[in-house]
């Protein structure tokens, strides 16, 4: 008596070979989307196993319940089309589910751990949501009482096939389109007009720099390369020539006995030692912060902020001298801030890097 054989579904399924190629374009746009921008470097590597903030919350990351939302949903259609796929090929639903979440463990563990070296920061809390939608993704994958997500693939596949290379095509391009979004709105309509320019430190006095400042400038518009080794060649004490002052909002220049302003903006942007700061004049120019002091406007800088939100690009022209290499956190030089982490922009010290 011969045994019947049981014959895979994929083989009848027509739209077995696009769910693989659906899997490998999305795990593609995955991965654009969670690594981007590709600075990998071994300086946020060093930063990480520093645990500035302790192990616990340095591991569990900064997850707010819409970034576990997401990460639930971003790796869900993995999950289902991996489902898909195993139960095409006659796998049962606890094995189904099993490699499914297991998948969407190693591809989040895999993003994780490259975000270590990245301006990103690295959250188990994302791990588990991840694996969390595989696992979601994987179990829908069956019958699940009157829903079968088979069926309602087959159906749309079975409406759309004629125009599955465009259904790719639009893919790709909604794809890219949602990568670029970050990049189409970070412009400075969203900066905080209350904000204080501050030297030396956060308002909140836990960002401590120490050193020297001899010239700080800010423009409305983007130097040119050209324009700035012109700068570099001044000396410490002299303004920046008409010939480069154009969008010069505002320009100080510390030289003993009182700092000099230039710009638009100079009569509106005083800058004063905060707090009971001690900063002192050098004897060969330039201003010396000392650790845990600030200097900074006493009132917003509301129209510095409304002039750079005409033009939507600035450039920051500073001349200083850190105190020591050892500074971190990173120890702000300048800011444009309210706390560590509202800010419009800032300019810190980690060690021998300047971070932006």
């Amino acid at each position: 008596m011969s045994q019947l054989k049981l014959k895979p579904i994929y083989k009848e399924a027509p739209y077995f070979q696009p769910l693989i190629s659906t899997l490998f374009i999305y795990l593609i746009f995955v991965y654009l989307l969670t690594l981007n921008p590709f600075r990998f470097s071994l300086f946020y590597f060093d930063r990480f196993f520093q645990f500035k903030r302790g192990l616990v919350s340095t591991l569990l990351g900064g997850s707010h319940i819409q970034d576990i939302l997401l990460n639930l949903v971003m790796l869900f259609p993995l999950g289902l089309v991996v489902g898909l796929i195993l139960r095409m090929l006659q796998i049962n639903k606890r094995q189904s589910i099993i490699i499914a979440s297991g998948l969407a463990f190693l591809i989040s563990s895999s993003i994780e751990i490259c975000q270590i070296f990245l301006p990103r920061s690295f959250s188990v809390v994302d791990i588990v949501a991840n694996t969390m939608g595989g696992f979601i993704g994987g179990w829908l994958a069956y019958p699940f009482g009157n829903f079968d997500s088979q069926e309602l693939f087959r159906n749309l596949y079975d409406k759309g096939r004629l125009f599955y290379s465009r259904i790719i095509i639009l893919y790709c391009v909604a794809a890219t389109i949602i990568l670029m979004i970050p990049v189409s709105i970070n412009t400075f309509s969203n900066w905080d007009s209350s904000f204080h320019l501050l030297i030396g430190n956060e308002a909140t006095l836990n960002r401590s720099w120490s050193g020297s400042i001899y010239k700080l400038a800010i423009f409305n518009r983007t130097l040119r390369k050209q324009e700035v080794e012109k700068l570099d060649v001044l000396n410490l004490e002299q303004e920046t020539p008409a010939e480069l002052s154009n969008g010069l909002l505002v320009e100080y220049i510390f030289d003993k006995p009182e700092t000099k302003k230039f710009g638009a903006l100079r009569n509106s942007l005083e800058l004063n030692p905060l707090h009971n700061s001690s900063v002192e004049f050098n004897p060969d120019g330039g201003i010396f912060i000392k650790q845990n002091s600030l200097i900074g406007t006493q009132m917003p800088a509301t129209d510095l902020v409304q002039l750079l939100k005409k033009t939507n690009r600035f450039s920051l022209a500073i001349w200083f001298q850190p105190e020591n290499l050892r500074l971190d956190g990173p120890a702000r030089i300048v800011t444009l801030s309210e706390n560590t982490r509202r800010r419009n922009f800032s300019l810190g010290q980690s060690r021998a890097n300047l971070i932006f």
